[in-house]
């Protein structure tokens, strides 16, 4: 890399030093060793990840690195200071435990920090990106891990956190990586896959950690490598599962780990019922759009068989219609997240609508008691295509103005509309009154979620505002107000 990055890195081993000098410091680093204590985090552990403390003092690394010589222009770049608008520079970490980011080379490109109650700022915040850090290729303690693969069967457990991390490691788990707070990439699946064969995803028993375990799964497969994943009993993360019940009890979650294909199922079969025909389009498209994306063609056959077993639908049938998937020209997930299933027309493939918006107008039409909850509850802004938003919009209105809601009226206004089939498709479905409104509220709770994702991206960027005007009342204010939304929407 150069000049520019031999400096960077000169410069995070100067800070690592700074910061885990100050957690040892019997007087500044008390406060951190104790929850570190509390945490059952060893002194061992500490030195050997070199973890460290930054007090609350807005200047002090900044003071120290700048009596040792660097520029603030390195320490900008690095990250480990930012500049107020009117030109103050002050440190990125306050009041924060501090765990070095280390490269496979072991040198420290980066710092996740984790806030103590009396600090300013998100729970977590991790360095930015710059030339020697990039969160899309680093994971915390690959460098460790890589020295521990068993050369019989080389795997990683995969965990979302520091604490995490460090709870398997001092368990004995040392084949253990972390993720630095970020979805996984295909770039952590490559460089995964130069020291282990499989990975072992292990995530929160919630339903927040389900999607996020069915995403982080699917990444894993679209980079050709085999995973499997723990799905944490609720109420429990690794950690409190290990202090509670120890690390036997622990391997036993490991070796009762459920590959891909089982994990999804119980997913699909606890949202969708495979004795309706509905079900199994639903199921059989969500399963598909998934295996089109696999890398491992021997792999895609396995689960294809698999899921022909389960559907009851001859497996060259699913064949042809994975290979019919693939060859779409505009096959993509949709901006939610979620995957399209229905048969389009030529015309209709260069749109992609949310499934749950088209359910969920098909639904007001056929049922007078969902069209008045759903009238209470939805804005046009909800549907996040200009085509689902309109046809909303004049059923609104159709009722506003006393007019009978029947599709042969709908089909007049809908001539030129790109979702008139997906819409009719749907129509035709024979939905029996519990179906339905199963499909209504699985639609609400995806429309309230997309609601709670965009007010958390708006603040996120309100904190982030706040905090490079140096307005600490601010930012207490507005996290208290993105936690108190992050709680409400786990409800």
């Amino acid at each position: 890399m150069g000049g520019e990055g031999d400096k960077l890195y000169e410069l995070y081993a100067v800070a690592k030093d700074y910061y885990h000098t100050q957690l040892l410091d019997p007087q500044k680093g008390k406060i951190a060793r104790e929850y570190l204590a509390g945490r059952g985090i060893s002194e061992a552990l500490i030195h050997e990840f070199q973890l460290g403390w930054a007090s609350e003092e807005w200047q002090a690394l900044f003071t120290f690195l700048s009596r040792k010589g660097f520029p603030e222009k390195s320490l900008l770049t690095a990250g480990l200071a930012k500049q107020s608008a009117g030109g103050r520079m002050y440190d990125l970490f306050r009041a924060r435990i501090l765990f070095p980011i280390v490269s496979l080379q072991g040198k420290t490109v980066g710092f996740g920090g984790r806030l103590l109650k009396d600090g300013e700022g998100p729970k977590y915040l991790n360095s930015p990106e710059s030339p020697i850090f990039q969160k899309r290729r680093e994971l915390f303690g690959l460098f460790f891990a890589k020295k521990f693969m068993d050369p019989d069967r080389p795997r990683l457990l995969v965990v979302e956190g520091y604490m995490d991390f460090l709870a398997l490691y001092a368990a004995g788990f040392k084949n253990t990586v972390a993720t630095l707070g970020t979805a996984l990439t295909e770039q952590h699946v490559q460089v995964m896959k130069r020291f282990a064969a499989e990975a072992v995803v292990i995530y929160d028993g919630d339903k927040a950690g389900q999607a996020a375990s069915l995403k982080g799964l699917e990444v894993f497969l679209e980079g050709g490598m085999n995973v499997k994943l723990v799905r944490m009993p609720e109420g429990y993360d690794p950690d409190e599962w290990i202090k509670e019940k120890g690390a036997e009890s622990f391997q036993k979650l490991i070796d009762q780990a459920m590959d891909f294909f089982d994990f999804k199922l119980d997913a699909a079969l606890a949202r969708y019922n495979i004795k309706d025909p509905l079900g199994v389009v639903k199921i059989t498209g969500d399963f598909l759009d998934t295996l089109a994306k696999v890398g491992n063609s021997i792999l895609a056959s396995h689960y294809l068989t698999r899921l022909s077993g389960l559907v009851k639908i001859d497996e060259a049938t699913l064949r042809s219609e994975l290979a019919r998937l693939k060859a779409k020209p505009g096959w993509r997930p949709d901006r939610a997240g979620n995957q399209t299933y229905f048969e389009r027309t030529p015309k209709a493939q260069e749109k992609n609508f949310p499934s749950e918006e088209l359910i969920l107008l098909v639904l007001m039409v056929d049922d007078r008691g969902i069209r008045s909850q759903a009238f209470s509850e939805l804005k046009e802004s909800d549907f996040s295509s200009r085509e689902t938003g309109e046809m909303f919009r004049s059923l609104v209105l159709a009722e506003e103005n006393g007019e009978p809601l029947s599709w042969p009226m709908l089909l007049a206004r809908m001539e030129g509309h790109l979702i008139k089939d997906d819409l009719l498709r749907l129509a035709a479905l024979d939905w029996q009154a519990e179906e339905r409104t199963k499909a209504f509220q699985d639609c609400m709770a995806g429309v309230r979620q997309k609601r709670a994702e965009i007010k958390l991206e708006a603040l996120k960027t309100r904190i982030a505002l706040a905090e490079k005007k140096c307005e600490p009342s601010a930012v207490n204010l507005l996290i208290q107000e993105y936690q108190s939304l992050i709680a409400s929407s786990k409800k």
